[in-house]
């Protein structure tokens, strides 16, 4: 009598391409995970497939036979392979499906990735900006402003990020920036009062991190000085028959007082904490400077002044000097 059945299946069909190549977002290493540049020299890639189907990639010329990596079974429609260590440079990469009865595919579409292993030079040396440098300078890196902002210069499409005081340590301080037309600004996170060291590394695209930039050395100060010395009107303008009674017939008279080598200095008159201002600012030189009040009006005045510090940190009004405009 006949044996038991065998079904057999004969197939002649080639199977199609499979799908192009989609280079994994985890091996996409860099400032985007999705524009197939990475340093990752051994990148994964997912794409759709037969189920069941072997699937096999290559490297720049698959018709040549040039395979990179291990085999995978295409399961529920996709397969995710890895590549063998790739060369820094360009490369296309496809993949062929063999089926179950041993048809290999036509190589699918290509993928074009890049593989960039060297790291990008040195940012440039971090410069605060003038409008966050407070104080009587805006070039001298002292300041108030506990969240300064720096300008950088660096790579074009790289990802720039500060540090304070030791980036070997990895401190970095505030988010990063995208540099664009070879700069950045950046805004460091809340920087606690003193000197502190602001340095800069970029990462490039393809996920290569520069060494650290050459340090600025800035100084954060947020303590308001003392209030200066009370105001003395000169001999020179106190008028009259004594030049040490502060009654005088010179509207603008001047006043000298003690104060803080580098401040900046303001005479207020009868009510300084309204900020009523006389006259044009001074910088406190050898602990002194005399300023010129704004004409006054006959009639009694208090006098007083308001210095502010080099970080723009301004004291309270010092002492009043009683004056009399008499004309």
């Amino acid at each position: 009598v006949a044996s038991a059945a065998l079904a057999v299946t004969i197939d002649t069909s080639t199977p199609a391409a499979t799908g192009t190549p989609d280079m994994t977002a985890a091996t996409d290493a860099g400032s985007s995970n999705t524009d197939n540049v990475t340093n990752n020299q051994t990148p994964q890639f997912t794409f759709s497939c037969e189920t069941g189907a072997t699937v096999q990639l290559y490297t720049d010329n698959p018709a040549a036979g040039t395979a990179t990596g291990t085999t995978g079974t295409c399961a529920g429609g996709t397969v995710t392979l890895t590549a063998a260590t790739l060369a820094a440079g360009t490369h296309n990469i496809s993949a062929r499906q063999t089926d179950a009865a041993g048809h290999q595919s036509v190589a699918s579409t290509a993928l074009a990735v890049t593989i960039d292993t060297t790291a990008p030079g040195a940012s440039g040396t971090p410069d605060m900006t003038a409008a966050t440098d407070a104080g009587s300078s805006n070039s001298d890196n002292i300041t108030n402003n506990q969240t300064p902002q720096f300008t950088v210069s660096c790579d074009n499409g790289s990802t720039v990020q500060l540090y304070t005081d030791n980036p070997a340590a990895g401190t970095a301080t505030g988010v990063t920036g995208t540099c664009a037309s070879s700069t950045v600004t950046l805004t460091a996170a809340t920087l606690a009062a003193g000197t502190h060291n602001i340095t800069a590394r970029q990462t490039d695209p393809a996920g290569n991190q520069g060494v650290a930039s050459t340090a600025l050395a800035v100084t954060i100060d947020t303590s308001a000085p003392a209030a200066t010395g009370t105001p003395d009107m000169t001999a020179a303008t106190d008028s009259g028959s004594s030049n040490s009674d502060n009654t005088t017939s010179n509207q603008t008279p001047q006043f000298t007082l003690s104060c803080e080598d580098g401040a900046t200095l303001q005479l207020y008159t009868d009510n300084p904490a309204a900020g009523t201002a006389t006259g044009v600012t001074g910088t406190c030189a050898s602990s002194t400077v005399t300023l010129t009040a704004a004409t006054l009006a006959a009639g009694s005045h208090n006098i007083t002044a308001r210095q502010t510090d080099v970080a723009g940190n301004q004291g309270v009004a010092s002492s009043a000097l009683a004056v009399t405009i008499d004309t």
